[in-house]
């Protein structure tokens, strides 16, 4: 056999071994679990000063954390309004608890978390039907008197105050916390999940 013929055998078999080897690690990629890595300490402390500052209603320290985010749009709600009392029952009502360590994916790393709080929109339909009940009892007490003016105003503030005496109806949600490395620091990417739970919307 002429050398060059036990070259282009060989060259052959490690084509071969190659694209199997080739295929066994896609097919593994596939089908395996996320990547568990080793990361920086300073991702993980990002996305638990993240869920902590969220947690405990510190949104200023909220928005430092996440990449090209300017403002949340977060205002303080008046105070004695309905809006008030929600939006701080749906604050402290939250809590979190993490699925494990940071992984890494494609564009970077993620990390997954529980979050429990608040039904709002069971919530809201509770207030509603309990502001219903209380317009009819203070209309009959009025025996056809005229309505103040504040009326529909109060009626809501009290039936939101009512319902927020009850049990409180709770959810929960899994959330990924997506991080990309950005100007020498790991940055939490503000996801359309991640800005339900910021504002309240989440589902």
């Amino acid at each position: 056999m002429r050398p060059y013929r036990v070259h282009s055998w060989i060259a052959g078999i490690v084509a071969a071994l190659l694209t199997a080897a080739v295929l066994y690690f896609a097919i593994s990629s596939a089908t395996a679990d996320p990547t568990v890595v080793k990361v920086p300490a300073s991702a993980m402390e990002q996305t638990e000063e993240l869920m902590s500052a969220v947690c405990e209603g510190r949104f200023d320290d909220v928005q430092p954390l996440l990449s090209g985010v300017a403002d949340l749009g977060i205002q303080p709600l008046p105070e004695g309004t309905p809006e008030s009392l929600l939006w701080d029952a749906w604050v402290g009502s939250l809590s979190y608890e993490f699925l494990g360590d940071c992984y890494a994916t494609p564009n970077g790393l993620a990390r997954d978390v529980e979050v429990w709080g608040l039904d709002l929109q069971k919530t809201t339909q509770q207030i509603g039907a309990e502001a219903q009940l209380l317009a009819q009892e203070r209309i009959a007490a009025l025996e056809g008197a005229e309505l103040p003016e504040s009326f529909a105003a109060q009626i809501l503030y009290d039936a939101t105050a009512r319902v927020l005496e009850q049990p409180l109806l709770m959810s929960e949600w899994t959330v990924t916390l997506e991080l990309e490395y950005e100007q020498g620091r790991w940055m939490i990417i503000p996801s359309a999940r991640l800005q339900a739970l910021l504002s309240g919307q989440i589902r």
